[in-house]
C-alpha cells in the first residue's frame, strides 16, 4: 500500500475538532506536509512511542437504533473521532 493510498483512505474529507488543519487542506498541500508527517509516523513506529495527542479522541454519543429512547444511557454507543495523524499511523 502506498502512502497516497493510506493517506486518502485514512483522511476522507472529514476533519476532527482535534486536527490543527482541515484534512482537505492537508490533502491539497500533501507534497509539503508529507515529509514531516512521514518523519513523525516513522519515529512513532520505530520507537514504539505513540505521542499522547495521538491517543486523544472526540467522543460523542449516538443512538444504537433510531427507534430507541435517547434519554436512556444504555441506548447510546460512543462514537470517537481521532485526529488525522492518528488515523494515518493506525493504518500503517
Amino acid at each position: 500500500m502506498t502512502s497516497e493510498n493510506i493517506w486518502s483512505h485514512a483522511s476522507g474529507v472529514k476533519t476532527c475538532d482535534l486536527d490543527p488543519l482541515p484534512s482537505i487542506l492537508v490533502r491539497e498541500c500533501l507534497d509539503t506536509f508529507l515529509p514531516v508527517i512521514t518523519r513523525i509516523v516513522n519515529l512513532s513506529l520505530t520507537t514504539g512511542n505513540v505521542p499522547r495527542h495521538f491517543k486523544e479522541a472526540m467522543v460523542r454519543p449516538e443512538l444504537k437504533k433510531d427507534s430507541l429512547d435517547q434519554q436512556l444511557f444504555s441506548n447510546l454507543r460512543p462514537i470517537h473521532n481521532l485526529e488525522l495523524l492518528s488515523k494515518v499511523t493506525e493504518k500503517l
